[in-house]
């Protein structure tokens, strides 16, 4: 299945897309999200490895579902709820790829709603099946078939999400977090096809990995600083804390609370700059540069740059 061959009809749901209007200004989003398309992993993974990659099923209720190492993956839908015929509609989690406006999966779709909504260029972070930083195949229970599907992963966002409208998508990817050596060397191959970003748990110490302040992500930070990439965190790719058992339904304020403390807290500084200890290895220390986007949901985005690199 490719691009061309999905049969994609618009749910009754879905309003039909705008006209564009002129671009008072320059916008660069560094939020966005994708939707894994259901041909994202086909033929994309060694013949031993292809039969077990994340699949879409369908369930008895017609709901498309991503299947992968013994675990089912409903459709994420609060990433997909624009343009919704009824814009108070916010209970109704898409089901089905036509529950959701074609540009979440379509890069080309996807390009066309970027000239509607005048955004010039998006970096875009993986939804329900891969995790906002890839974390799904790295719990694999076989690790040989995870590291394959983040290769894939990454595959397929250089040939079909960035390359046919390369000035449009800034390329970030994931890489395998369950080794750090095996993480440096995915990091690499793709800054060497022209790759600028990572996307990275923003608490590893929450989902069985070190906490970012050991040695433990040495390797993975020093691939990112000797080839220039950039390490994006997003909220909730760690999991959320879970609230107390009583929180009824003031968990959707509770939520969007938490999302934006961060920022909030931040707001007066703005820019940190904290300087972790190297090993004695003879190296500068390294620096993290902390941006700290007023943007109240998401996107914290972590740049590593070498000390004394003068950039």
């Amino acid at each position: 299945m490719s691009v061309p061959d999905y049969a994609y009809t618009p749910s009754e749901r879905l309003l039909p897309d705008p006209e564009p209007r002129p671009a008072a200004y320059t916008i660069i989003s560094v939020d966005d999200h994708l939707v894994e398309p259901p041909w994202l992993f086909e033929g994309r993974l060694p013949a031993k490895f292809q039969a077990d990659a994340p699949k879409i099923v369908e369930n008895a209720e017609g709901h498309q579902q991503w299947h992968f190492d013994g675990k089912i993956f409903a459709q994420m839908g609060f990433n997909a709820l624009v343009g919704r015929v009824d814009r108070d509609d916010f209970t109704y989690e898409p089901a089905r790829f036509d529950d959701m406006r074609k540009g979440c999966f379509d890069i080309h779709a996807r390009v066309r709603n970027m000239d509607i909504v005048g955004v010039w260029a998006s970096i875009c972070f993986p939804s329900q099946i891969t995790g906002f930083c890839g974390r799904v195949y790295s719990q694999c229970s076989d690790p040989e078939l995870g590291f394959a599907v983040t290769q894939a992963f990454n595959d397929w966002m250089y040939e079909e999400w960035w390359q046919p409208h390369p000035e449009r998508i800034i390329p970030m990817g994931i890489t395998w977090l369950a080794d750090p050596e095996k993480g440096a060397q995915e990091i690499r191959r793709n800054a060497a096809r022209g790759f600028v970003a990572v996307t990275l748990p923003e608490r590893p110490h929450d989902i069985g990995l070190p906490s970012v302040f050991s040695d433990y992500w040495e390797p993975i930070l020093r691939a990112c600083a000797e080839t220039d990439t950039v390490v994006c965190l997003h909220v909730g790719s760690s999991g959320i804390n879970p609230p107390p058992p009583d929180v009824g339904m003031a968990i959707l304020p509770l939520s969007a609370t938490l999302s934006g403390s961060c920022p909030a807290t931040c707001a007066a500084s703005n820019v940190k700059v904290m300087t972790r200890p190297r090993p004695a290895t003879g190296r500068k220390p390294l620096n993290l540069l902390i941006l700290i986007s007023p943007h109240i949901r998401k996107a914290i985005s972590v740049i590593v740059r070498a000390h004394g690199t003068g950039r």
